[in-house]
């Protein structure tokens, strides 16, 4: 009797890092690449990040092809998640710059009340404290308006990283 020799498969494993709203891209990007998901779980320490594990066969076809096509996804995968970190992060220095100000404004006015005292210097430092408090709001608007025109200026280059990404992963498809 002739036993049947079952058949090894040995795989390659990777795990990547990515932010939880690419999760679905990657992941689909990977498939295309031949990787099968095995695993996702929140990555320690970062709660907005997600590990994904993967296997792929390590004999597949066109493996040298497929690599070459991986590096392509990776980098725009990263480009992509750097563009829209940027986008949240545009205004900051700008309005944290602006509430600094606006808090010594308002110091100064504590100030000239403080030390010099009188009724001139009590009402030149209330109006030195509401402008101080005036700029300190405005910080907070200063940064939404920054931010919505970086995200204005960075849209059409975060769809080109989409499109490079599709068209590897279509390259992929015909490999």
């Amino acid at each position: 009797m002739e036993q049947a020799k079952e058949q090894i498969v040995t795989y390659d494993y990777k795990t990547i890092k990515v932010r939880r709203d690419m999760e679905n891209v990657a992941s689909d990007s990977y498939r295309v690449l031949g990787w099968e998901l095995t695993s996702s779980s929140v990555a320690e320490g970062a709660p907005t990040y997600v590990n994904l594990s993967f296997r792929r066969d390590r004999k597949i076809e066109n493996k040298s092809q497929l690599i070459r096509l991986q590096d392509k996804i990776d980098v725009a995968l990263s480009n992509i998640e750097l563009l829209k970190k940027s986008e949240k992060s545009a205004g900051w220095a700008q309005a944290i710059t602006t509430g600094i100000l606006g808090t010594l404004i308002m110091g100064g006015g504590m100030s000239l009340i403080m030390s010099i005292g009188g009724i001139a210097a009590t009402i030149a430092g209330v109006v030195l404290g509401i402008a101080g408090i005036g700029v300190v709001i405005l910080s907070h608007f200063l940064r939404k308006y920054l931010n919505r025109r970086t995200t204005l200026k960075l849209n059409p280059i975060i769809d080109l990283e989409y499109d490079k990404l599709a068209e590897a992963c279509e390259k992929c498809a015909e490999v």
